[in-house]
């Protein structure tokens, strides 16, 4: 809603393009463009500028002119900005703009709480497409403190009484009680679900993370040492059980990662690296936990792109 003690305020996006006749024609098929105003653009005066409008969006193309500055992308051999179209079905979008002549940047995924894809226009001008799968904004830019608390259908909390994520670790100790126990206390897991023998020791148990994830507990007997023996060949059992296990780290993301940290060495747990900053959006420490598995608590403080942190994108 405009502020009524300043005015009424807008903002709309003006392409330079090489060919503006082509890119209205374009823009009209690709994306259901309407052209509601236009100077120039005829066999006499073929340089023209052009409004058009998509749903309640509305944007200008104009022929470019090196004279006053302003250049196409094909003139200066890459798009300085990146437009953002949002519709109801951002895939049938693509189709449709391919058909028309884009070429695809990436293809329609979800990430960072939007179905999201990218194409490249004939004019060289690139275009995310998508709609938000959650409330956008999230309250305080935060999505990750919005996954946990919205009530939105697109991404419910799992009931992980009777339900189960995606991955999940299965982490094997010589005391599960007492690992149930410690990572409930000093993480702050809270245990949902608990199989257990006659004579009351675990068998498994489901343990929820601060952030939703899921963990399963189990004991590490002779008999699952036995069981394991019969079907794998060559099974060889270790000289000697290391502290802390090498094997594996298993990360969880929590809300507030030095929160985390204070409360969980107030605890005693063994920190072997204290909250620090990384280049790919984390803020983590890692501990060894009672059994002697590595753990690495997180929080995500932004979304950085692959290359950023020295990694390449496969997909």
């Amino acid at each position: 809603m405009a502020n009524p003690d300043r005015g009424s305020v807008s903002l709309a996006p003006q392409l330079s393009v090489r060919r503006g006749r082509a890119s209205v024609e374009f823009y009209k098929a690709a994306f259901g463009a309407t052209e509601v105003y236009r100077v120039g653009g005829t066999e006499r005066h073929p340089e023209l500028v052009s409004q058009l409008i998509v749903g309640d969006a509305s944007f200008w193309v104009s022929d470019e002119s090196p004279e006053h500055r302003n250049f196409s992308p094909e003139s200066v051999n890459g798009a300085t900005a990146r437009m953002l179209l949002v519709v109801d079905d951002p895939d049938s979008v693509v189709v449709r703009a391919i058909a028309a002549g884009a070429r695809e940047v990436h293809p329609v995924v979800e990430e960072h709480g939007w179905l999201l894809g990218r194409i490249e226009d004939p004019f060289g001008h690139h275009w995310e497409i998508g709609r938000p799968l959650v409330a956008w904004p999230p309250p305080d830019g935060n999505l990750l403190a919005h996954r946990a608390t919205s009530g939105v259908e697109d991404v419910p909390r799992k009931d992980l009484v009777h339900g189960w994520t995606e991955v999940y670790p299965h982490l094997r100790y010589e005391d599960p009680t007492e690992a149930i126990a410690w990572l409930t206390r000093v993480f702050a897991f809270r245990e949902l679900v608990r199989m257990a023998e006659p004579d009351g020791s675990v068998i498994t148990s489901k343990l929820e993370t601060p952030g939703g994830g899921l963990v399963m507990v189990a004991g590490s007997s002779q008999e699952f040492a036995e069981w394991i023996r019969e079907r794998v060949p060559g099974f060889q059992e270790r000289p000697e059980d290391p502290w802390p296990n090498l094997s594996h780290t298993t990360t969880v993301i929590v809300d507030d990662v030095d929160a985390h940290h204070a409360g969980a060495e107030a605890e005693g747990a063994t920190i072997v690296m204290p909250p620090t900053d990384h280049p790919w959006g984390l803020r983590s420490y890692a501990a060894i936990d009672v059994g002697g598995h590595q753990w690495e608590l997180a929080q995500i403080l932004h979304i950085v792109e692959p290359e950023a942190w020295g990694a390449a994108r496969l997909e």
